[in-house]
């Protein structure tokens, strides 16, 4: 539903207030990467700290996601049936089906993400199965998923849509996806980590992150690269100066989690 039909809330939704949201959406996307990465090591979000720098970047991340986003859509636009409402489940599929891929991407198959794997499996399979079972009337499979696609829906994200318009809803399911993946690079990026910063004085803790004003440590064991939880806070500044050198230490692990696994 359009503004002109009813979307009172698309009426006033201004450009300058698009991007104050959409700024708002960088800097909850960058947040998320840091929680999602320091909280692999079961460090406190507390000492996350979104600089200006860091939001540009994502901000940027964001625009050219969408842009090639858009420019992936309209390359195989012409490949998808030319029925708009056929197109919006055929869309749906291609979403759990990318859910499943990208959590590969991240951790490679994995049996912690096999409920992913089933609940996306599950979903694209009731979007093809259930149009057969409940439109045996309907001639062809084509014609069933279009009368799938027809029937009235129901529900709270019918009535949110129709409130605030499909712009500022997509946006919202935007930034909550992205937020998502944010958060799962983080924390796969985390537990990939191979190449990591030392202390030059003390190389059996590694810095894990690097704010304006503080870095964030962890001490681990090396010959099980292993951690235990415990983090280390450091003021660093011109007056306190801190010196690292690069070394191969990963992937790090939690101990109690590779003592289980010997078990």
């Amino acid at each position: 539903m359009n503004a002109q039909n009813g979307s009172w809330f698309s009426k006033y939704l201004s450009e300058a207030t698009f991007l104050a949201f959409l700024s708002f959406g960088a800097y909850l996307i960058a947040y998320m990467h840091d929680y999602g990465y320091l909280g692999y090591y079961n460090i406190s979000p507390d000492v996350i700290r979104i600089s200006l720098e860091s939001f540009f970047l994502v901000f940027i991340i964001i625009y050219t996601i969408i842009l090639f986003s858009f420019i992936i859509i309209n390359t195989f636009i012409p490949l998808i049936p030319n029925n708009p409402v056929l197109r919006m489940k055929l869309l749906r599929i291609i979403y759990w089906l990318a859910l499943s891929i990208f959590y590969i991407i991240c951790y490679g198959p994995r049996k912690d993400d096999i409920i992913i794997y089933i609940i996306s499996s599950i979903f694209v399979s009731l979007e093809i199965i259930m149009p057969l079972l409940l439109y045996k009337d309907r001639n062809g499979f084509i014609d069933k998923l279009i009368a799938d696609e027809e029937h009235p829906k129901k529900g709270l994200h019918v009535e949110i849509l129709h409130k605030i318009g499909p712009l500022f809803y997509n946006l919202i399911l935007m930034i909550m996806i992205i937020s998502s993946m944010a958060y799962n690079i983080g924390k796969a990026t985390a537990i990939n980590s191979k190449d990591c910063y030392v202390m030059t004085n003390n190389q059996n803790i590694a810095v894990i992150k690097i704010y304006q004003d503080i870095l964030v440590s962890i001490p681990f064991r090396p010959d099980t690269k292993t951690i235990n939880g415990s983090f280390i806070i450091q003021k660093i500044g011109e007056n306190h100066k801190v010196e690292v050198i690069k070394k191969n230490i990963g992937p790090l692990k939690f101990e109690k989690y590779v003592n289980e696994l010997k078990k």
